[in-house]
């Protein structure tokens, strides 16, 4: 009654209650003592929402609510619904905080839209800036940490924006405010699909690959996380992955490279297609799928086209290093590379039409690639003194394997990674910070309008790669070699935001008896990441012992990195 008449008095437009949990009373409250209470105090806070939001219809009215088993009988009676204070589940190892209290809030609502019955667009999903000290900074995580949470909730809201602000450099500041601004327009224009929720692909977890879509009738929003510190792909059918109706359609990626898909029978998709998801770690990926009207210009790349008197002017955007395709939708007569003013690599970029068509461009961009991850690793089981003796750290002469070895992914399907022998454990090493590699190149075309160009476009197909090798023995030694095509002297070095990190990859940290790490022959430290907001009641919400409370990493400014190739060593003893 006295919360009613507050909220007449001073006209409360939000009426928030925060914590609404309930426990035993053993008090003479004039309820039933013990278990018993319970009951009534759930009838109390039912009669609560009720008459307070009823005496002001237009009032919003929300909740911290920490007892789950009230939902979602008590979503009637509120606006939205906030899950929990932020908790690192440890849904992967990461160098992140804000990625990782992402993650696990994701797979609270997961749990929560699933299970109890919670419609998406009562998740009121709130963004948290609060750690600043991360080794992996908030700028180079807060674009997948805002995107994922449309994932599971329409709704976009933020408990500390300046925590964001203050910590960023100042060449960031603009960027992080057009990135919020933009997708918040993106989140009020497509409320009513961002509003359902249909899981297509796996929970979170290391080494699942999450699909989700979300449908309004006449489009199909298709947001694929990848929340892990490795390379992930899976193949899927279009009519898995959509419930629009048509027979043709158009397939465009919103985020991060904002390209058009180009189909397998020349612009459009059709249900029986394939379509292969996933790929850099640590990464989400916004697709829109709509029926197909009329197709674009230019696809599979980021690319600008200019029409000019004579000719059309194509810039294309792409890596160091990388093999791009551009699909254009009429035959190319002829192509000239236009020369750029400054070679940022050695090498010249070259251009062709790709053999058996006529409107499909091979650019190829100088230098080498760098690879987010490293997969390639020599391994051998070796005692730390024996190794030592031989110098394994300088040079291994072991069999190389790509990593992860092939028994993780079922067994991370499964939830069971606690049978991977202690050899098989490592997966190999994330890279962050990597020197920026984009690359550009302008091509003039002679087009033939009218006409329609042949694509010769094959079905997309996943080959594995990975090794399958026994990891038996408690102490294992793994050496992989990374490229750099800038670096940094041990005279000037960026700042703490953009030094090189390297995540030795595990699937379990507290296993670790012993543990030391060598950059290019010399000894290096291997430091521990604690992670925060990480507590005991964690392992009892997961029902069991969560996996660590902390990872390994390195510091490969600080080690020095040097230009040009460089080599990676670990050895780990594991204990039970």
């Amino acid at each position: 009654n006295r919360a009613s008449e507050f909220v007449r008095r001073f006209a409360i437009d939000g009426w928030l209650v925060d914590g609404a949990g309930v426990q035993q009373c053993w008090a003479d409250h004039g309820h039933l003592p013990g278990e018993e209470s319970l009951y009534a105090q759930v009838h109390g806070w039912a009669d609560y929402y009720q008459q307070v939001l009823s005496t002001r219809p237009q009032m919003a009215g929300m909740c911290n609510l920490g007892f789950e088993p009230m939902l979602p009988q008590f979503v009637q009676y509120l606006h939205s619904i906030y899950l929990t204070d932020p908790l690192n589940l440890v849904v992967t190892p990461s160098l992140s905080e804000l990625q990782m209290m992402a993650d696990s809030r994701r797979k609270q609502a997961v749990q929560l839209l699933e299970q109890n019955g919670v419609p998406a667009e009562n998740n009121q999903n709130a963004e948290y800036y609060l750690i600043r000290d991360s080794p992996l900074r908030q700028e180079k995580t807060f674009e997948y940490s805002l995107l994922q949470g449309l994932a599971v909730s329409p709704n976009l809201s933020v408990a500390d924006l300046e925590g964001l602000l203050e910590e960023v450099p100042a060449r960031s500041i603009e960027r992080v405010q057009l990135f919020w601004k933009k997708w918040t327009s993106f989140a009020q224009e497509n409320f009513q699909a961002l509003r359902s929720f249909r899981r297509v692909g796996e929970v979170p977890g290391l080494g699942r690959l999450e699909v989700y879509e979300k449908c309004d009738g006449k489009q199909s929003l298709l947001f694929v996380i990848n929340p892990s510190p490795i390379p992930l792909t899976k193949q899927f059918r279009l009519a898995d992955l959509i419930s629009i109706p048509g027979a043709t359609f158009s397939l465009q990626e919103l985020y991060p490279r904002e390209i058009w898909y180009p189909g397998l029978r020349g612009r459009e998709w059709r249900l029986e297609d394939t379509l292969v998801l996933g790929g850099e770690p640590d990464s989400l990926t916004l697709l829109r799928v709509s029926s197909f009207v009329n197709g674009p210009v230019v696809s599979g790349v980021r690319a600008t086209l200019e029409v000019r008197k004579e000719d059309w002017e194509l810039t294309v955007y792409g890596r160091t290093g990388e093999a791009a395709l551009a699909y254009l939708d009429s035959p190319i007569a002829s192509l000239e590379v236009v020369p750029p003013p400054v070679a940022r690599v050695e090498g010249k970029v070259s251009a062709e039409v790709v053999e058996g068509t006529n409107g499909v461009l091979r650019i190829q961009f100088p230098g080498r690639v760098t690879p987010q991850f490293i997969s390639h690793w020599q391994a051998a089981a070796g005692s730390l003194e024996t190794a030592l003796a031989g110098k394994w750290y300088q040079r291994m002469v072991a069999p190389v394997h790509v990593l992860p070895a092939s028994p993780f992914y079922g067994l991370a399907h499964n939830d069971r990674l606690e049978e991977l022998p202690p050899g098989n454990r490592f997966l190999g090493a994330r890279l962050y910070n990597l020197p920026r590699s984009e690359e550009q190149v302008r091509l003039r075309l002679v087009l033939k309008r009218g006409q329609a160009s042949i694509l010769g476009r094959t079905p997309q197909a996943i080959t594995s790669s990975a090794s399958d090798f026994a990891g038996e023995g408690g102490s294992w030694w793994y050496q992989g070699q990374f490229y750099l095509p800038f670096a940094f002297s041990r005279e000037y070095r960026p700042g703490p935001e953009d030094h090189l990190l390297a995540l030795p990859v595990l699937t379990v940290y507290e296993a670790v008896r012993r543990a030391r790490a060598w950059l290019n022959g010399d000894e290096i430290e291997l430091e521990k990441h604690q992670y925060r907001r990480y507590y005991a009641r964690v392992e009892k919400r997961l029902g069991r012992k969560a996996r660590d409370g902390w990872c390994y990493f390195v510091n490969l400014t600080k080690a020095g990195a040097q230009l040009g190739e460089n080599t990676l060593t670990f050895w780990f003893e594991w204990g039970d």
